[in-house]
């Protein structure tokens, strides 16, 4: 696999939210043995620019990060890097900070790859930004995706068809990309394409900033947050967006750590819609009792149906917010488990 990275983030943003920040990637060998790494730095249309250093190897059991402003010059313009392990495949994650250090998010992990993906936290107005990547692992150049923007409700807001280049990417800002001024306090996005794409989404605000990747559709009825909180000065939100053709009926159900339920909700999701609220209210969390510094904290799970035999198509998020408000991050939530992971 390869780890993804912007150099930047200001060149393709119209929104101050991105402008004065820094882009940092870091790279790591969890095996028993020396990885070489092949770091490239790419246009948005795949031409090659020069590294101003080469990472080289790194070590077994150790990391390598670097500032991209350290690896690629920068006022050359844009485009982002494409690191790569042998052996074995690249591990590893980018951040995003304003040089103020107050708002900080990144992606890790890996990027799923689908001809249709999904972004379910969208947002594009006066105080938020919704910055968009999209790559093209394949080699194959002149395929097209298309790009439709909608609300919370499901309306329909705005449309862009993208050509890519092998091994070219998608990066900027919603009104950017779409090139027309874009106004949405909550929605998503939809990617259909000839060819598997990747990607994520960066949402920056005026108090902080937070990450999600792209997401396939798999048919689902159960979905799973192995971790939540409720406090004072924060919680947790859940998003579920349904893109399927019928109403999702579901039961949120939030347990302590030791299994024990906290408390239950019904839901309704309705066809091609987005739901959006505080894990807190829907369970009734009275955080009132909990100490100025206490969390409540557990895990969720919600249980769906479509009233068919089928797997609903529903994807869901979780984002954590606290200080209020002054730090945020989101995680998706998962429909299957894993046997291994890396932190």
């Amino acid at each position: 696999s390869r780890v993804l990275a912007p150099m930047t983030m200001v060149e393709q943003s119209t929104s101050e939210v991105f402008h004065n920040t820094f882009v940092g990637i870091a790279l790591a060998n969890p095996n028993d043995y020396e990885s070489k790494l092949k770091l490239r730095a790419l246009t948005y249309d795949a031409r090659e620019r020069a590294l101003k250093m080469d990472p080289g190897t790194v070590p077994s059991q150790g990391q390598k990060a670097n500032l991209t402003s350290e690896l690629v010059d920068l006022s050359s313009g844009g485009g982002f890097l494409m690191a790569e392990g042998t052996p074995p495949e690249a591990k590893g994650f980018f951040m995003v900070g304003n040089n103020d250090l107050n708002r900080l998010d990144g992606v890790g992990g890996f990027l799923r790859a689908s001809s249709e993906l999904y972004l379910p936290m969208i947002r594009q107005n006066e105080t938020n930004s919704t910055y968009l990547f999209l790559f093209n692992p394949s080699l194959t150049p002149g395929q097209h995706a298309r790009l439709r923007l909608y609300d919370g409700n499901g309306e329909f807001q705005a449309e862009k068809t993208v050509q890519f280049a092998g091994l070219g990417a998608l990066g900027g800002t919603l009104d950017k990309i779409f090139e027309e001024t874009i106004d949405l306090d909550e929605g998503y996005l939809e990617v259909t394409a000839q060819m598997p794409l990747r990607g994520f989404e960066f949402l920056g605000g005026t108090e902080a900033y937070h990450a999600m990747t792209a997401q396939p559709v798999y048919g689902t009825a159960r979905l799973v947050s192995p971790h939540f909180f409720a406090s004072r000065s924060g919680g947790s939100t859940l998003r579920l967006l349904n893109v399927g053709d019928r109403e999702v009926t579901g039961t949120l159900t939030g347990y302590t750590d030791n299994g024990e339920v906290i408390g239950t909700a019904e839901l309704d999701v309705g066809a091609h819609k987005l739901y959006r609220r505080s894990v807190t209210e829907l369970l009734e969390i009275d955080t009132s009792k909990l100490g100025a510094n206490e969390n409540l904290i557990g895990y969720l799970t919600v249980e769906m149906t479509d009233g068919t035999h089928h797997l609903p198509k529903v994807i869901g998020t979780l984002t954590f917010q606290g200080n209020s408000g002054k730090w945020l991050s989101t995680l998706p939530l998962l429909s299957r488990g894993k046997n291994r992971t890396l932190f």
